[in-house]
């Protein structure tokens, strides 16, 4: 299974209304009487109707996914419920579980033998369905994954780390790609490079913090200056480029999406039940023509900032204190490799000066008076 699909958020949008379920499905309904009337006899269900419908449709939405459900059952799924729930309601939550798996007529290979894992643990309440299994059998069911509003997901930065294996390029795109709407890819995408940039700045604190009145390298004192020539084990992590260049993309797909759109058959002439229906397509399709169109201005105004010159990297080393001409030795070295046959005659004398600086050292001065071999009293003479 895709490990992007272990993370609730990225398989499973939450409902805010008990009617979606009760409108969407026969199944849904006959299960809140069953609610309803186990209510009715006192039994203490620690959940609310749309809270418990929330977590059987996420498992069973969860469960499709997975090839192993009793791995997910026994060390996530089953800890998790039954330490929320309790004894009572973890067994009517999976039992419900249960009820919705039974009517599909046509599951997954997986799937039978996981319904036989809860029928062994929870046969004494599941055997009350008898009757709800023959009457809804095959009964339309939406089990199709949807990932969260992006504005409901937690904001936690050790959480996204963890989720997009601490920024990776290629997870991103993928979780970016799982909301359905440009409008949600694009917020999604922000979220992500929010979440980004507090991470950075905290391992920027930390290094700090820890490394603080040591000579650093010029890779720990600037990470993202010289990102690429210090870090090339981290070439796979995100950065602020990246995430400009996602963004292009995904407006870019938009735009390949909105024009390869078919138009309608006739617009001329269409028939008239549907020319209403027309002509508000139309309207839409205009109208996300012009906000894509507008986004992408937008976005090549933010990328106009150019990447470092070479006159940048030059400035830079210069004002490296002496204690490190090593280090500016070592740019130096790289900066005639990378820029070699673009370099301009005072470019070139800035460079030759890099790394030269006089250093510092202890004067040993002598109180006596001195005198050269014409006994010139104004000679003085010193050790550094």
């Amino acid at each position: 299974m895709n490990p992007i699909y272990t993370y609730r958020p990225f398989i499973y949008r939450e409902r805010t209304d008990i009617n979606e379920y009760l409108e969407e499905s026969p199944v849904w309904e006959e299960l809140h009487k069953m609610y309803i009337e186990l209510i009715k006899t006192g039994c203490r269900v620690k959940l609310s109707p749309l809270e418990l419908f929330n977590e059987v449709h996420y498992l069973c939405v969860r469960l499709l996914l997975d090839n192993c459900p009793e791995e997910f059952f026994y060390n996530d799924c089953l800890p998790r419920v039954s330490s929320t729930m309790g004894r009572y309601t973890t067994g009517l939550c999976f039992s419900m579980v249960y009820a919705v798996l039974n009517t599909l007529s046509n599951p997954p290979e997986h799937i039978p033998g996981f319904l036989g894992l809860l029928w062994r643990r929870y046969h004494a309440r599941i055997d009350q369905y008898s009757s709800f299994f023959e009457k809804f059998a095959g009964a339309p069911l939406d089990l199709t994954p949807c990932p969260e509003r992006p504005n409901c997901i937690e904001q936690d930065v050790a959480w996204w780390e963890e989720a997009t294996g601490d920024f990776h390029r290629s997870r991103i795109r993928e979780i970016v790609n799982l909301w359905p709407t440009l409008e949600e890819k694009l917020e999604i995408a922000l979220i992500i490079e929010e979440q980004f940039k507090q991470a950075e700045k905290k391992d920027q604190e930390k290094e700090e913090k820890n490394d603080r009145g040591k000579n650093h390298t010029i890779a720990e004192a600037r990470p993202g200056f010289f990102f690429f020539f210090f870090n090339n084990n981290r070439v796979e992590k995100a950065d602020l480029r990246f995430f400009k260049e996602l963004r292009h993309e995904i407006i870019a797909s938009a735009l390949e999406q909105a024009s390869a759109a078919p138009a309608p058959a006739d617009k001329a002439c269409p028939a008239p039940k549907e020319a209403d229906a027309t002509e508000q397509l139309l309207k839409e399709n205009e109208a996300l023509k012009m906000q894509l169109n507008s986004l992408q201005e937008q976005l090549k105004h933010e990328s106009s900032a150019t990447a470092p010159t070479l006159a940048d990297f030059i400035a830079y080393t210069e004002e490296l204190p002496a204690e490190q001409n090593a280090h500016a030795q070592t740019i130096k070295a790289m900066l005639l490799d990378l820029f070699n046959g673009q370099i301009t005659e005072d470019e070139k004398e800035r460079i030759r000066k890099l790394g030269r600086k006089p250093q510092a050292g202890t004067n040993f001065n002598f109180n006596a008076p001195l005198n050269d071999i014409h006994n010139n009293d104004y000679v003085k003479a010193g050790i550094q």
